[in-house]
């Protein structure tokens, strides 16, 4: 009877393979690409120990520790332990993130198309095609566990045993693959995979944000967040195997919740259902726009709230990061107080020039599901209804991009705004406010241009349009490591964030900035163009 349930769940998963093989495949050579592109300059940049004594001086400020975590200590520090000390963090971010999109789009986006109702229709077990979906997340984490791997080994970096390879690889895979059972989980919780999908990155946004508070001032409880357990294995160093076990235990504990609760309810229910709503709808729903924002408003409000709730915390450690005398005590007698006081503004404002990337990411996320979710609906046959009142093709463009637009916008004025306000209460001496404007003003182009990117494909190659979360993540590999890894500068230029790059330790270039305004406006045209010529569905 067990075994019933699970009856063919074979063949639908290897049509689940070939229906997600773009997204597998992009993902895996992405973060395979970023890991031999900086593996191999290790050797070259950190291969003696004057190089290895200067950046572990930089790793144990607590702006970098926020950042990669807490260094290495001890003497006889290797190049393969600067490379985990700098890379682990980041690895870790970008197998979260295709684990969770993974693991949402092939559960609860296939109920919201109506594909699982179809499958459920024919001689399948009940747990088919759920335990398909687990099946497919595994296989995914096992190729890049095994491409990771092979990564770091061919760029043998020096002091890189293959022990240390092995943990790094399957504690990062580890990491992904607890985050992504927690998607699971949020995708039989909630009744849509926009609010499955926003309600699993705000939990690894909390979590990152706990790693990064944690890190810095208190190390010994960064075990409170589950991200940072990928921290507590000290690979090179102790090798603790205990974190592979409690990150194993934890996602087997995830997906059993799931499968348990996936067993017992109904096709397209779930345990936070939304509300019917009252019979008759309010004059103002009338307007499509409007509608779309009433839809829309909580997942709106929860990513604002996150984000404003992650820039707070970390505001919280301005104090720290500034701290010149902490860092130091014998700089003042050196330089002067004067001095001591420029100095730690400059300090603070690379810091805040570095978190200001993972804030904006925060804010572009909601931006692409939004935008993205026209998708969702054209399959759900739901423009549909649309196209039959007195509506344009671009009436109904508009009401996706116009919310899009709006939350991500204020989640990323929010989070810009709350690090002025917090950051500056806590400061002796406060940060002119001039500087957080420029922030908020010099990147605003370059992140609209990743909503006219999702719009571009949502025109053009609405299949691919999760391809644009991977360019999303290099774009924050290239920003992260650029200084680390003595890039070219041209290679920023691949992402529309690196054009107006150190905001606001420097001055924004104001004829790139309307540059970058008047070609964001053209693929903008482009898109609409293209909306307006592709089919219904």
């Amino acid at each position: 009877m067990f075994a019933n349930m699970f009856s063919k769940n074979g063949l639908i998963l290897k049509a689940a393979l070939k229906r997600d093989s773009t997204f597998i495949i992009v993902w895996i050579l992405a973060i395979a690409a970023a890991l031999l592109a900086g593996a191999s300059k290790f050797n070259g940049i950190y291969g003696n120990r004057k190089a290895i004594a200067s950046i572990i001086v930089t790793l144990k400020t607590p702006a970098m520790t926020s950042i990669f975590g807490v260094p290495p200590t001890g003497s006889g520090i290797s190049t393969g332990q600067i490379f985990i000390a700098m890379m682990l963090v980041f690895t870790g971010i970008f197998t979260v993130i295709p684990n969770i999109l993974l693991a949402v789009r092939t559960t609860r986006a296939q109920e919201d198309k109506g594909v699982t109702e179809i499958i459920r229709a024919t001689a399948v077990g009940r747990l088919a095609p759920f335990s398909a979906a687990v099946l497919e997340i595994i296989i995914f984490n096992l190729i890049l566990m095994i491409i990771s791997y092979l990564s770091i080994w061919a760029a043998n970096i020096t002091g890189m045993t293959s022990e240390m390879i092995s943990l790094f690889s399957l504690e990062t895979v580890l990491v992904g693959l607890m985050f992504g059972a927690a998607a699971l989980l949020a995708a039989q919780i909630f009744n849509s995979s926009q609010a499955a999908n926003s309600a699993s990155f705000i939990f690894f946004a909390i979590c990152y944000a706990v790693r990064m508070a944690t890190d810095v001032s208190a190390a010994k409880w960064t075990w409170l967040s589950l991200f940072g357990w990928v921290e507590l294995g000290k690979i090179g160093t102790q090798n603790d195997l205990k974190v592979v076990w409690l990150m194993l235990a934890l996602t087997v504990v995830f997906a059993a919740l799931a499968f348990q609760i996936a067993g017992h309810r109904d096709l397209n229910a779930a345990l936070i259902q939304s509300g019917r709503g009252p019979v008759t709808a309010p004059r103002f729903l009338s307007n499509l726009n409007r509608l779309s924002f009433y839809l829309q408003k909580y997942i709106a409000l929860i990513w604002i709230f996150a984000n404003v709730a992650t820039a707070a915390m970390y505001a919280s450690i301005f104090p720290q990061i500034s701290d010149l005398l902490k860092i130091n005590p014998s700089i003042a007698q050196i330089i002067g107080s004067d001095q001591v006081r420029q100095v730690s503004s400059q300090i603070l404002l690379q810091f805040i020039a570095m978190i200001s990337y993972f804030l904006i990411l925060l804010a572009i996320i909601p931006g692409i599901q939004m935008i993205a979710k026209i998708n969702s609906d054209t399959a759900k046959g739901l423009t549909e209804l649309v196209y039959a009142k007195k509506t344009s093709r671009g009436g109904l463009l508009l009401s996706y991009v116009l919310p899009a637009l709006t939350t991500t916008i204020l989640a990323d004025l929010g989070a810009v705004y709350t690090m002025a306000l917090i950051g500056n209460a806590l400061l002796k001496h406060g940060l002119p406010i001039s500087h957080f404007n420029e922030l908020a003003l010099g990147l605003m182009p370059g992140i609209l241009t990743f909503l006219a990117l999702a719009l571009f494909l949502i025109a053009w190659l609405p299949r691919i349009v999760s391809v644009l979360y991977a360019y999303l993540g290099l774009s924050f590999f290239l920003l992260y490591f650029h200084n680390m890894l003595k890039l070219p500068n041209w290679v920023l230029t691949i992402t529309p964030l690196g054009w107006m790059r150190d905001l606001p330790v420097k001055n924004i270039d104001w004829p790139l900035w309307w540059l970058q305004w008047i070609i964001m406006m053209i693929l903008v045209v482009i898109s609409a163009w293209g909306f307006y010529r592709r089919d219904l569905i």
